[in-house]
Order: C-alpha cells, then structure tokens, then sequence
C-alpha cells in the first residue's frame, strides 16, 4: 500500500517551462554517464554535478530504528544483568576451545573487510568526484566510531550500577568503534549500492558480529550497542546534514517510459496537491498527455512512519499490513486501479509500470482534461456533481472496495463534464467495514468546508440516507481523517458543527456517561501496582 498522489493536470505546473523538442529526442533521452560501473560498488549518478543534499524520511525512519534498538538492548541487558554475564562467560569458554589459529582466521578477515571495503568505496567516490557523498559517509563513520570508543571506555572502566557485569569480557574488544563506524557509513551509503554491494556489505555486518562476539570475546551488550550506535549516528548525520538527492531525475523517467513503449516529446515536475510520491506531467509523441507518478523508497517510510502515528493515537487504525517491497506496492495501487476501473468507476486509463533510476518505479495515467474539484470555487461545484461523487462512491463500497483518500484533490472534473477518481494508492479490496464508514467520513468532512456543512450533508444523505451518516459519525474525528481535510476542518472551524448536523440528521441518541469513570479506574490502579510490584 502506497501513500496517495494527486490529481492529473495536463500541462506542466512547474515555475520553469518544460523543454519541448521537435524532431530528435531531447538530450535527456541518453543513457547518463555510468560513473562506477567499472567499481561495481556504485550506482551511476550526474556526470556534471552532484545532487542537492535533502534530508529524507528514511534517514528519520532509521535513526528511530537506531534509537529503538540501543534502548531495547539496554532494557534487556538491565532486566536480565546476570544472565547476560553468564552467557559471555560461557561463550568464551566454548571459543577457547578452539586452536588459536582457527580464532584468528574469522578476526583477520573481518579486519581486513572492514578496512579494505572503506578504503576501495571512498577511493571510488573521490575518483568520480562525488564529495558531497564521500563528506556525508566518512563525517557519520567518525561520529559514530568516537561515540562508541568513549562508551567502551566509560563502559569498562566504571561500569554502570544497574549491570556491572553485562560488560565484563576476558579480552576486551577493539573492534567495537570500527565496527560502529563501518555500520554508520553502510547507513548512509545504503542508496547509493546496488544490490550486490548491499549484499556483501550485509553479510560482511552480520560475520563482523559473529565474530566479534565469538572470538574477539566482546559482550552481549557490545555488539548490541554497535548495532544501535551505529544506526544512528549514521541516520542522524543523514538527517542533520542530508545526503544526495536519490530521486529518478528527468532522463531517468523518460528511459522507464520509453521501455514500456511511451515516447515523451516533454515532462516536467507538476505542482499539484501530491502525497507521497512525485508528481510529473508530459506529452507523448502522438500528442497524448500522461501524468507519472513516481515513488521510491522515501515514500515507503514515510508511509511506515505514518502508520506509527496512526496506531499510537488510533485505538482501530484499520490499517493492512505493509507490503513487503516497494514493487508490490506499486502493484497493489496498480490492481486498485484496474479494479475500480472494472467496477465501472471512471478513472484514469493506467498505461504502464516500470522501474526507474535507483530503487523507484513509476506509474503513468492517461492525462484528463479537466481539474480538481479542491481548485474549484463552491459555486461551481454544484448538487450534481456531489450526487454525482457520492453514487461512485456508493458503488465502489457495493464492490467491497475502499479509496482511503477521499479528499477533493482527488475527486476530478473533466471539462467534458466527466468526474473521475483517481490515485487508489491507498484503496483496499474485501474492505472492512470501518475503511468503508471511514471513507463516508471522509468524503463529507473534505467536502463541508468547500461547499457548506448543509449542502455537504444533504448530498450525503440523499446517497446513503440516515443509516450511512450514523456509520459515519463515529469516524468524523480528527486523526480518523487525512491530514489536507483535517487542515481544512481546522481552519474552518466546521467539525463541530458537522458532527452534530450529522448527529441530528442520523437521530443518534446521547449517549449515557453514567457509571463510566468508576469502573475505567480500577483498570488504571491495577496497572500502576503491577508496575510497582515489577
């Protein structure tokens, strides 16, 4: 499942014209110089310049993910001191075992990986002049390589009194902060590998940590914290400083188009309502217009960090588990799209998927003449073309499918007089029934600060009658909607006011508060002891 986009304008909404070329393709059209292909540790990248710096949402993903990690490891090193000990103490033992040559071959070649791999990589990026990236990947290597030395340090020498013992090994370790630094460095780096570096950069990870447990004779509580001070120093520096901007650039989406067939004569980015992915807009060479959408592995976190946010304040988020890949999610906004599309709702034509550039893929609609319906003053929305939306709607629910993101962006009126919904980046089939009264929600909240609280629930009801408000009542409440309606709601006051238009047209009765605290304490209480007790 894949964060929704936007609507699909048909010329280029961009502040600089788009290049139109006549006659030869324009010269994005090249393949671009392939600056590591005789490394095999790089992807290509610009010839001329390097990429902006931005920080992404999977530098933000990660340094959670790093944060998580050392505070879990010292949960349990903490809960369970003793054990740990025990556990070092009998490792060593077993290893010791071991002639002493046979423990030296894992140690060397480890060493060797984690400073040859370094050594060829920063060669690489210096050689191709890629020193904004060779800057960002050294400055989160020492950062993380200093943090971990001045806590092995501390660790050792005055060890903490709530597990004195969990740090105690018979040899010590003087791998820790390498292996810290060659993590961080492999954070930063991650987007800039092919899949084949990635793998032996991650197998090169996972028998450092072996080893260094095993045979350099490092602690549990060691390893753990390479791992945690590793991720994020690594996300932090990418966070703080930002890295190379990875999205597919101009000649990229024109080469995935042209291998499904589509030559563009022009595309340029569109400045429109997108959520979630990067919004482009060109003209093929048979004069046809084709909004891209393009998405990649930022949008993936992002959406993970969402979903976060929606479980922490949402008792039942309804949200599906997430894909497993970026693939599969482009996949699954692809066969929504079919779906509805075979349900009878009209949406824009999906003409290809394809990758494109470093981990993104891109999918192209037949552009629409028209706009959407949140550009439009409430005069020029009329009664029809509510009941027009809300008997789509009604018949996507009669298939079981759910759009997620009933907002007006995506609502789109054509010229021709035509409403389409579009980006089912969201839509799930076989939906629940709390995706379908949320959807119910959804549509009446975007729509009331448009065009009226009265208007917006008359259209409702017309569509789904008494019944289908009081499905949606419960949902009419903030983090229940998406963030442009919520905005929307918050600015104009109206969610109030709707909730109880809605409350006196669906007859909902007042609910009885009699009773409720006394017995949502003693829940409370026993909490608290056990937590005491514990």
């Amino acid at each position: 499942m894949t964060a929704p986009s936007s609507p699909l304008p048909t010329a280029p909404m961009d502040d600089s014209p788009a290049p139109v070329h006549s006659g030869a393709p324009p010269p994005e059209t090249g393949p671009r110089a392939a600056e590591m292909a005789d490394s095999g540790l790089l992807t290509p990248g610009p010839s001329a310049t390097e990429r902006a710096l931005v920080r992404s949402p999977t530098s933000a993903l990660r340094l959670l993910t790093g944060l998580a990690v050392t505070a879990i490891g010292a949960l349990i090193t903490w809960r369970f001191a003793n054990t740990a000990a025990a556990m070092n103490r009998d490792w060593e033992q077993v290893t010791h075992l071991l002639p002493a040559w046979i423990r030296a071959i894992p140690t060397v070649m480890v060493g060797l990986t984690l400073l040859l791999v370094p050594f060829v990589v920063n060669l690489q990026l210096l050689r191709f002049r890629r020193f904004r990236l060779w800057t960002v990947v050294n400055l989160a290597a020492i950062v993380a390589f200093v943090t971990s030395g001045v806590l092995v340090a501390l660790m050792t020498r005055n060890p903490p009194s709530m597990f004195p013992n969990a740090y105690k090994s018979v040899g010590g370790s003087v791998n820790d902060p390498l292996l810290s630094g060659f993590i961080a460095a492999f954070v930063v780096g991650i987007p800039y590998l092919p899949a084949s570096a990635r793998r032996l950069a991650g197998w090169t990870v996972a028998l450092s940590f072996l080893t260094t447990l095993g045979f350099a004779e490092v602690p549990a509580i060691a390893w753990v914290a390479d791992i945690g001070i590793g991720i994020t120093c690594g996300a932090a520096v990418a966070l703080l400083v930002g890295t190379p901007d990875t999205a597919p650039e101009r000649s990229d989406l024109i080469e995935g188009l042209a291998r499904s067939g589509i030559r563009m004569t022009n595309i340029a980015p569109a400045a429109v309502d997108a959520r979630g992915s990067t919004p482009w807009i060109g003209t093929t060479t048979d004069g046809r217009t084709v909004f891209v959408k393009v998405l990649n592995q930022d949008n993936r976190s992002a959406e993970i960090m969402f979903r976060v946010f929606r479980a922490l304040f949402l008792r039942n988020t309804g949200d599906e588990r997430p894909t497993s890949s970026l693939k599969r999610s482009v996949e699954h906004e692809a066969l929504l799209s079919l779906r509805a599309t075979a349900a009878g709702i009209p949406t824009p034509e999906l003409l290809t998927v394809s990758d494109v550039g470093n981990d993104a893929m891109l999918l192209a609609f037949e552009g629409i003449d028209g706009d959407s319906l949140d550009r439009l003053d409430a005069d020029e929305i009329s009664n029809d073309v509510l009941d027009t939306v809300w008997a789509q709607v009604v018949q996507l629910q009669a298939h079981g499918i759910a759009h997620r993101d009933l907002r007006l962006a995506n609502i789109f009126a054509a010229r021709d007089g035509g409403l389409y919904l579009i980006d089912f980046g969201f839509a799930e089939l076989a939906a629940s029934e709390l995706l379908l009264a949320t959807d119910l929600a959804e549509l009446l909240a975007s729509t009331a600060p448009v065009v009226g609280t009265t208007r917006a629930v008359d259209a409702a009801e017309r569509a789904v009658g008494a019944n289908g408000l009081a499905r949606a009542f419960p949902r009419l409440q903030p983090y229940s909607l998406g963030g442009a309606t919520r905005a929307a709601l918050k600015e104009s006051g109206q969610l109030s006011e709707l909730r109880a238009e809605v409350e006196r047209r669906a007859r909902i009765p007042e609910p009885d508060y009699r009773g409720v605290v006394p017995t949502s304490v003693w829940p409370l209480f026993a909490i608290v002891a056990f937590t005491i007790a514990v």
